[in-house]
């Protein structure tokens, strides 16, 4: 598949979501499965898989919606920056949140803020302050929705969207508003919903008119008008059925419960009760056939690291590894306002050791000093590698300067009390430390950390080697 015709199927896949063919979508997108990561065409790909993750999810085929979610996230790795990364987390909090992982569809969507915020993506920022929205909704939190429907509302003077996209925001922020009891606001936005509806829509009974019941049953309910909130949100729920969208199912049969307990509808509300219980176990089977596929998706990415991301000699991670997850260490440590620091050392004249006493002895004594320092390491927040030849390297998380300076402070002890009986004689160590330490909202990638890093490795070299050197960020 070349570049324009990839380009070209991205398009088709855009044009068959707002058409809302959904299954079309899936059998589109079907045809980068076995090319997907031969491409150098990156963004095509990933809104592909964007829209591919959308559609599993408003059919109800969870499993394959996790299971593109994991190509996400191997393109991620594999070509890491802040806007891939913000998608990925994006996407991974709208399915946590369909299954219910409502903490761990917080996390994810906070993410996908921080770094859309920083980028100032704002199309992507709307979406995700959206689905936050929503998320609170879900948990009765109305007040929550209410203020991060607002954000999303703000960021759509931003951009040009193609109007029907705006459906499903607008929805959302009229659900946010009906319930805080902001009825007027949430009239004049059902207004422009109705209107968008009735220009685009083409008066399909799809799943953009089940939005538009959905909203109407929440304005209607606001006005108190609970006959009109009942008879929208059985319209809504036949579409959304249909559609095999079990997550929507079950929030509107959610909210009916609401509406007959109010409306003091005994037998109709035992009903709704039942049908209800009957979703939960549905949704709850389709959580576990999702823990399942999870679980074989990361033995298979166990194995893969096992077989590409293990240095041979010491056993620990190696450079490969580093490359992959110094990204996602780094976005973590920003997340949590945390610091984060690069180290980088090497054995003090390793070559002469080699040439002295053979290549066998100095492979012992970077086995030795790989499995000290990995002990060390595995009491932190820390990746630690294997960078090459007798060059080790860890990112370190921390949550405060003085941590990052005793772990350097230990590093460079241990080494100094340590020798390795070779042929009859103790052969003494030491090693060359370089450091940087940052916090982590203020470094753009991990190739910063590590240059800064190695620059001060070989000003230690350069004054006589056997000491260690830490540069700390303005």
């Amino acid at each position: 598949m070349n570049k324009g015709t990839l380009k070209e199927l991205a398009g088709t896949i855009r044009h068959l979501r707002v058409e809302e063919r959904y299954e079309e979508i899936i059998i589109a997108s079907d045809e980068i499965a076995n090319t997907l990561f031969k491409l150098n065409e990156v963004d095509d790909i990933l809104d592909i898989l964007k829209n591919r993750i959308v559609a599993y999810v408003y059919t109800g085929n969870y499993e394959e919606a996790f299971a593109a979610l994991f190509q996400v996230e191997q393109i991620c790795s594999n070509h890491p920056s802040n806007e891939h990364y913000s998608l990925y987390y994006g996407l991974a909090g709208i399915l946590y949140t369909v299954l219910n992982h409502t903490e761990m569809a917080k996390e994810a969507m906070f993410k996908a803020e921080v770094l859309a915020r920083e980028q100032e993506k704002h199309r992507q920022l709307c979406h995700t302050y959206s689905n936050l929205s929503n998320l609170y909704y879900d948990l009765k939190d109305y007040e929550q929705a209410k203020e991060y429907a607002v954000k999303a509302l703000e960021k759509l003077s931003y951009f040009d969207y193609e109007k029907i996209d705006l459906l499903p925001i607008i929805g959302n922020s009229i659900i946010a508003f009906a319930y805080v009891g902001d009825v007027e606001a949430a009239k004049e936005l059902y207004k422009e919903m109705l209107e968008i509806q009735n220009v685009y829509g083409q008066d399909r009974d799809d799943r953009n008119k089940a939005l538009l019941y959905n909203a109407e049953m929440a304005l209607e309910f606001s006005k108190g008008c609970m006959e009109r909130a009942i008879e929208a949100a059985e319209k809504a729920k036949q579409i959304f059925i249909r559609q095999g969208d079990l997550y929507m199912v079950k929030v509107v049969q959610r909210a009916l419960i609401d509406y007959y307990k109010k409306s003091n509808k005994t037998e109709k509300l035992v009903s709704a009760q039942e049908e209800y219980i009957e979703l939960l176990e549905k949704h709850e089977q389709e959580a576990y056939n999702r823990a399942l596929l999870k679980f074989q998706l990361d033995e298979k990415k166990r194995k893969y690291k096992m077989a590409s991301f293990i240095d041979p000699l010491t056993k620990i991670y190696n450079r490969g590894y580093m490359e992959h997850q110094a990204p996602k260490h780094l976005l973590d440590a920003a997340y949590h306002k945390h610091y984060v620091g690069c180290i980088i050392f090497d054995i003090d004249y390793f070559k002469q050791v080699n040439d002295q006493y053979g290549h066998l002895i100095g492979d012992e004594i970077i086995k030795f000093v790989a499995t000290s320092a990995a002990q060390l390491f595995a009491q932190y927040d820390a990746i630690f590698a294997r960078y090459g030849g007798d060059e080790f390297i860890a990112c370190v998380r921390t949550e405060n300067v003085q941590q990052f300076e005793e772990i350097i402070k230990t590093l460079y002890s241990f080494f100094k009390t340590q020798s390795i009986l070779m042929k009859d004689e103790r052969l003494q160590i030491s090693i060359s430390i370089g450091a940087y330490i940052i916090n982590a909202t203020k470094v753009g990638n991990f190739t910063e950390l590590l240059k800064t890093a190695d620059e001060e490795l070989y000003a230690v070299k350069r004054n006589g080697r056997d000491d260690f050197k830490i540069t700390y960020a303005k």
